[in-house]
């Protein structure tokens, strides 16, 4: 529980860097939408590396509600509220089961309403998104884009 609580801790307080060191290099991120299937952590990673830029305007006030941990994982919940871009608020809960080895997250799966967040953001969601274009310019991927190709 106390990676996972201090990797959320440092993105609510944007320690985007001090978030990174305690994902591993080789691990996978699993997003909740079709086709279900792994990617590269560099993907995730370069996805929040673009909400600190400014790029990708996700919150990041994660809130740890539950969680549940046995071994080397840990189910967590959160909320997350907080304002779009254009300042419109943004809420959603999430379910993240993570894997921890060698005190570094090794595997993310993230679950969330991908109804609401296409409904509240259709811009991200197309190869016209610069989160899109610039994690394809990286050579990297990500589950949000999975169905574009």
């Amino acid at each position: 529980m106390r990676i996972g609580s201090a990797f959320f801790a440092a993105l609510r307080e944007r320690r985007f860097d001090d978030a990174f060191e305690l994902l591993d290099d080789d691990g996978t991120h699993w997003g909740g939408s079709f086709p279900y299937r792994e990617h590269s952590l560099a993907g995730f990673k370069a996805k929040l590396r673009m909400v600190e830029q400014g790029i990708h305007d996700t919150p990041m006030d994660f809130v740890v509600v539950d969680y549940v941990g046995e071994g080397d994982k840990v189910v967590l919940e959160l909320r997350n509220e907080g304002n779009l871009g254009d300042g419109r608020p943004y809420e959603m809960v999430y379910c993240f089961i993570l894997r921890v080895r060698d005190g570094r997250i090794v595997s993310v799966r993230e679950y969330a309403d991908t109804a609401y967040s296409r409904d509240m953001r259709p811009e991200l969601y197309s190869k016209q998104s610069p989160v899109y274009r610039g994690l394809n310019e990286q050579g990297l991927s990500a589950s949000t884009f999975d169905g574009l190709e």
